[in-house]
């Protein structure tokens, strides 16, 4: 694939009107410019990284009547955002690490072209957005199952395709994945993949390295990859479960990622994950053991990962055991014997569940928690023969046996709906129970989720529909409750830990309410932020050390965790370093960290001699002495200290001098008064 650098486009083409930029001008393009006089931009579509997205129409396509197919997208390096070289190879790398996969779910990439100074991609035009932008606007940013898992159905499948081409992805994320309005899946940026882009690299003769090839979003990196280990398999699986967990659970698996600004490895600070109430706990193992550093690495491939994951989704049901009881199991078996069906081979999907079978099968559901129950339910279709020739397993799990008409399964959810409305009712009473505000809040998503899943069973239940009513109002009660006690906990005058833990609490109940959106106050950041800058200014760093790890404790800020990562670490390492120094709780410590003491005192030092220099009377002098004494205590010096020796030698010279002021007039009171504080620095230093 070369890069473009002329056009046989016929000559009736409108030249450019007066003023307008071009590629070949080096001015910044604007929509309504043309690239190699043949391509029009109609319009941004996107930005993110190193390039700009612009819809176009290809001129060409439009003199030849073809104008189904005449509107592109064209993808442009952004000299503002990185080294217009950096960029223009990552174009080049992203055309021709693609070129050579064709899969339905990965964009197309058409050609690379060169204008002038500018470098573009054309690319294949996806009406629809990112998913990442559906996520935002879905109540509490869930999907539902089915919806999540056909689209990571054509994700991994096409992650899988470079796989087999030795490609790994290494920034899977949700911007990454576009959703077009007809329904197709696709993945986009291959830039800056792995493997094979970085052997390449290698044998270009340039002083660039493997690593400016490489960029990643920290939030879905996987551990190897932070640590710029060889490119694997199990970085793509990482970050694949990572955005599972997010349409699922409604949250980033990791919490909002920091980078310090001297190291080269980012760190995440710890962020529970809780398990989403749709997946059950087979499910829940295998999604947490993807999304850990040792985890993701036990998948051979990306397939075999999701395989087990949505296997895993029926396996309790096949089983026959999914509780601990010995009735359960009893009653699956029992079950199991009871319709176990024997046909003819020339037809073997023609006999269907007689009733007292169908009632079999509902006492068995009948005996499972509610929302293995309702999950089971849902997942409860009927099939049609070809569906069951062509996946036993599915008729296997769904109807325990037989094949099921759509009549059967209407019939076993009618005899589950009045006990299934019943433990609703009660699990709805139980959490309108007075109790704290903040667990009472935690169990609205569980309570929403278990009625949304019954509603999509029992779509025309008035019985649900108003208990999904009662829950939503509750929740907006709840809500006003909670966000009142945010604000009083902020108020605390205080910034400790238990507060952090308080706030982060509420902060989780307050997401969690249903059907509710909740944007985090950008207020209490920036006063702490600059409370934070006012320990630092003056050099107060146990103020600035308690602040620092109250910030970084409070995790649902992200206005205060972008702040944050703009702040010098080494300034935290000597604070840090300085409070958790006590040679007297621990013997151990005899070393005093002076270079980290330095980074603190010294402005401190600056302005104390500055007042000292001016000093002349006696009380200016004594009470210059005890600053001094207050200051190394503060910093659990001594006197006699390298770090204040320049400070000791100016006040001994300022008492010396005043002393001889003293005798020369004859005033010995003075003299006396004075000597003593004099002789007491004497013997400290």
């Amino acid at each position: 694939m070369e890069a473009t650098t002329t056009s046989k486009i016929p000559a009736p083409i409108p030249d450019q009107p007066t003023g307008q930029a071009t590629a070949k001008s080096g001015n910044v393009i604007q929509c309504g410019d043309q690239l190699l006089n043949r391509f029009i931009l109609m319009r941004k579509i996107g930005s993110g990284g190193n390039s700009e997205v612009y819809r176009a129409r290809d001129l060409l396509a439009v003199l030849d009547g073809n104008t189904s197919t005449s509107d592109i997208a064209i993808k442009l390096a952004s000299p503002s955002k990185a080294p217009s070289a950096l960029a223009n190879k990552l174009l080049l790398r992203e055309a021709l690490c693609t070129r050579n996969l064709s899969h339905s779910s990965i964009a197309r990439v058409y050609d690379y072209h060169q204008d002038g100074e500018r470098v573009f991609l054309t690319m294949e035009l996806i009406d629809g957005e990112p998913l990442s932008d559906l996520l935002q606007r879905q109540p509490n940013q869930l999907l539902h199952y089915k919806h999540a898992i056909k689209i990571i159905d054509n994700v991994a499948s096409a992650i899988q395709t470079a796989h087999h081409a030795g490609i790994i992805h290494s920034d899977i994320k949700p911007a990454n994945i576009l959703l077009g309005i007809d329904g197709t899946v696709k993945v986009i940026d291959f830039g800056t993949s792995r493997q094979k882009l970085q052997q390449q690299a290698q044998l270009e003769t340039s002083n660039s390295t493997q690593s400016e090839f490489v960029a990643y979003t920290l939030a879905y990196a996987s551990p190897q990859l932070l640590m710029d280990e060889p490119p694997a398999v199990a970085d793509d699986i990482y970050a694949l479960a990572c955005v599972v967990y997010e349409m699922l659970g409604g949250k980033q698996a990791n919490a909002n990622s920091i980078k310090s600004k001297d190291a080269k490895v980012a760190y995440r600070p710890t962020k529970e994950r809780i398990k989403p109430a749709v997946l059950n706990h087979r499910q829940w193992q295998l999604l947490s053991l993807a999304m850990s550093a040792k985890g993701c690495q036990k998948f051979e491939s990306i397939e075999e990962f999701w395989h087990q994951f949505k296997r895993a989704r029926t396996l309790p049901l096949r089983a026959g055991i999914t509780i601990g009881t010995v009735a359960l199991a009893a009653s699956l078996l029992w079950l199991a014997s009871t319709i176990s069906i024997k046909t003819e081979p020339e037809t073997p999907h023609t006999t269907q569940p007689e009733p007292d079978r169908i009632s079999a099968l509902s006492q068995a559901i009948a005996l499972l928690p509610l929302d293995e129950k309702l999950q089971r339910l849902d997942q409860l279709q009927p099939l049609s023969p070809d569906d069951a020739s062509s996946n036993n397993s599915v008729t296997e799990v769904v109807t325990t046996g037989p094949l099921l008409k759509e009549s059967d399964v209407v019939s076993i959810k009618a005899l589950a709906a009045e006990p299934i409305i019943a433990q609703l009712e009660q699990s709805v009473e139980q959490l309108l129970e007075p109790a704290s505000q903040v667990d009472s809040a935690q169990n609205f998503n569980q309570v929403e989720s278990w009625l949304s899943t019954a509603q999509a069973i029992y779509p025309d239940s008035l019985a649900i529909y108003s208990l999904i009513n009662q829950v939503y109002t509750e929740a907006q009660h709840a809500h006003s409750s909670l966000l009142l006690s945010y604000d009083e906990t902020w108020q605390l005058q205080s910034y400790s830990l238990p507060k952090a833990v308080k706030l982060n609490e509420i902060a989780r109940s307050i997401e969690s309410t249903p059907n509710i959106a909740w944007e985090p106050p950008t207020q209490y950041a920036r006063d702490l932020i600059e409370s934070i800058r006012s320990s630092v200014e003056k050099a107060d760093y146990q103020a600035f050390y308690d602040k620092m790890v109250f910030a970084q404790t409070v995790s649902h800020l992200p206005t205060l965790t972008q702040s944050l990562s703009e702040l010098d670490p080494k300034l935290f390492q000597a604070a840090e370093h300085l409070v958790n120094y006590n040679p007297e709780e621990d013997p151990r410590q005899v070393s005093y960290p002076e270079k980290s003491a330095y980074r603190w005192i010294e402005p401190r030092l600056v302005d104390f001699n500055n007042q000292l220099t001016q000093a002349w009377k006696d009380k200016e002098i004594v009470s210059a002495h005890k600053e001094l004494i207050q200051l190394a205590d503060e910093f659990k010096l001594k006197l006699s200290s390298n770090l204040l020796k320049k400070t000791t030698t100016m006040l001994d010279e300022k008492y010396r001098l005043k002393l001889q002021f003293h005798s020369q007039r004859n005033f010995i009171k003075s003299h006396a008064l004075l000597s003593s504080h004099h002789q007491s620095l004497k013997e400290a230093t």
